[in-house]
């Protein structure tokens, strides 16, 4: 079986802050959110071109790719860290992961190559299928991670199955934005595995 280019493990940790989850966590966010939000206007940027690049030329820029892929894992690391998955704040920081240790590693795999029928039709009438799917899924992520945060608030400590659910959906999310980001063009599998 081949390996999906866009790779990501959650480390799963039993200890939680009651802290952190009550208030820490909310008001960090909304420092991340603010870095975030300038990010994703460079990147979104970045996408269109790299787009248009595509179509044109039939392959990715590693550049515009790297950028792209170092956004991708700063957001990702801080969705991780709002749904609970990690009490370990992220850092301010995207690219190799070889230079930040975090539970929640991502790592994505250049393919110089594309296809100019996945960029123009496919890929957009495939994320149709793929909405659906995390709008259903993420929707009951949702509640797990509600009862998540009652469960750390009461016993100080995350529920296995709870957090496997959760990374699950997280995984599978991941994974479908990388590839709407044009990181890769391989369809992601419907699986949080």
């Amino acid at each position: 079986m081949v390996e999906y280019p866009i790779k990501i493990d959650v480390e799963y940790m039993e200890g939680a802050s009651r802290l952190e989850a009550l208030i820490v966590r909310w008001l960090y966010a909304i420092l991340l959110y603010v870095v975030l939000s300038l990010w994703s206007i460079a990147a979104g940027i970045v996408i269109v071109v790299q787009w248009l690049y595509i179509l044109v030329l039939g392959k990715r820029n590693k550049g515009m790719h790297d950028f792209v892929a170092g956004f991708f894992m700063f957001a990702t690391r801080v969705t991780g860290y709002i749904y609970l998955l990690t009490d370990n704040r992220p850092p301010i920081s995207g690219g190799d992961e070889t230079r930040v240790e975090y539970p929640i590693k991502l790592k994505v795999d250049f393919e110089e190559s594309a296809s100019r029928l996945e960029v123009l039709i496919i890929r957009w009438l495939y994320a149709i299928f793929l909405y659906i799917v995390m709008s259903i899924w993420g929707f009951a992520a949702e509640i797990i991670i509600l009862f998540q945060w009652l469960y750390i608030l009461i016993l100080g400590k995350r529920n296995q199955s709870m957090h496997d659910f959760v990374a699950g959906f997280f995984r599978f999310s991941t994974r479908v934005t990388g590839y709407l980001y044009l990181l890769t063009d391989e369809r992601p599998p419907i699986s949080g595995e």
